[in-house]
């Protein structure tokens, strides 16, 4: 069951949120365009503004002197072990509950396992007892109120954290998949 072998949705979200101490917050003569956190690294994107200044701590430049990267590694947080999930109406329920804007569609099935070695004919496995969804949440600050959404919410896995604006006028999107009981 693949969300069990991932963190929980805030190990993924707490271990973005330290890692930001590893990334230059503001540096005279740069701006900020992209940081995206996956639980596991943080990449960092600036763009040059004018005016006298030195390169993020640690980036790396391109040929123009334009623009700068950066990516740090994070310890990856533990795996969430068994959990057992939770019917789609709750998890529909819980979404409508929460005053951020996003999206919760539909995502396709994951492939069925390979079949067993030596296995000789047609291989057609039953479709498992779970359906997943995608999510965006847009959020203000990181971790704001996500506690609410996702503390006790079993099954959801955060594929990535993303920064978009300009310094602290910039907004969080939130990433991932929801696995559900299939009715």
């Amino acid at each position: 069951r693949k969300w069990e072998n991932k963190p929980t949705a805030l190990a993924t979200v707490e271990s973005c949120r330290a890692g930001l101490a590893q990334i230059p917050a503001a540096v005279a003569g740069w701006r900020l365009t992209d940081l995206k956190c996956t639980g596991t690294s943080i990449s960092a994107s600036w763009t040059r503004e004018k005016g006298v200044s030195s390169p993020p701590e640690k980036a790396t430049l391109t040929d123009t002197g334009t623009s700068a990267n950066l990516m740090v590694s994070l310890p990856a947080p533990a795996a969430r072990g068994p959990e057992s999930l939770i019917d789609p109406t709750e998890v529909t329920r819980r979404y409508l509950a929460q005053d951020w804007p996003g999206s919760l569609a539909r995502a396709s099935d994951d492939p069925p396992p390979p079949p067993p070695p030596n296995y000789q004919g047609p291989w057609s496995p039953p479709l498992p007892p779970w359906v997943k969804r995608s999510f965006t949440l847009t959020v203000p600050e990181l971790p704001a109120s996500l506690p609410a959404y996702f503390g006790n919410l079993p099954g959801i896995v955060i594929n990535s954290v993303n920064f978009s604006g300009n310094g602290s006028a910039g907004m969080w999107t939130i990433e991932g998949v929801i696995y559900e009981n299939r009715t």
